[in-house]
């Protein structure tokens, strides 16, 4: 699975990809943009809300529900309803908006855990992507997953510094998308003809 690390940064894609249109670099630290930042990390990085468990002694961090039905476009269409409706209950002009980035979010995570090893066989290896239209569990092993028990593990740091070097480049691809050249038509010089 790819860290919180990884997953914040697809988050932060999303949301750079989102805007529309493409405010300034120096106009991205407004509260409105910044929170919609922290919409697509919180989005991105929840389905691993699982590896917490409630027990009578208290929150208990395991691995035991870990990829279950919470990994599943199900679990993601679920989520952006609720915050569909929550948002119409409030009344807000940006609850379509919110929803949908909720649920590409999510959906992300679970596209990214999809690509990634999974040796912890407790829930079934893979995730079940496509619950709740089937039960069956699917993954592409294509990069490293991280380690749950060792997390300072050289193996650990070799897949951050993948990860890093991956999601921050289309992070910053889709920050810069559409701000090249003088940063669009509102700055554009006009052309002089011959």
């Amino acid at each position: 699975m790819p860290t919180p690390v990884g997953h914040t940064l697809a988050g932060l894609a999303i949301w750079a990809v989102s805007e529309k249109p493409k405010p300034p670099l120096k106009d991205l630290l407004t509260a409105r943009c910044l929170g919609w930042a922290a919409l697509c990390v919180t989005a991105s990085n929840i389905p691993d809300a699982d590896f917490i468990t409630i027990t009578r002694a208290g929150l208990e961090f395991s691995g035991q529900r870990h990829h279950g039905i919470t990994h599943s476009i199900g679990f993601a269409v679920g989520l952006g309803v609720m915050v569909w409706v929550w948002g119409k209950i409030r009344k807000s002009e940006f609850a379509a908006r919110a929803a949908a980035l909720t649920t590409v979010c999510y959906s992300a995570h679970i596209f990214l855990d999809l690509f990634n090893v999974d040796t912890y066989p407790v829930n079934g290896i893979g995730l079940p992507a496509l619950w709740p239209l089937t039960d069956r569990y699917f993954i592409f092993p294509i990069f490293p997953g991280a380690s749950r028990v060792d997390i300072l593990s050289f193996h650990n740091v070799v897949a951050v510094g993948l990860e890093v070097l991956l999601y921050s480049s289309v992070f910053l691809a889709a920050l810069m998308r559409g701000r090249s050249r003088g940063n669009s038509a509102r700055t554009a010089k006009p052309r002089l003809s011959p």
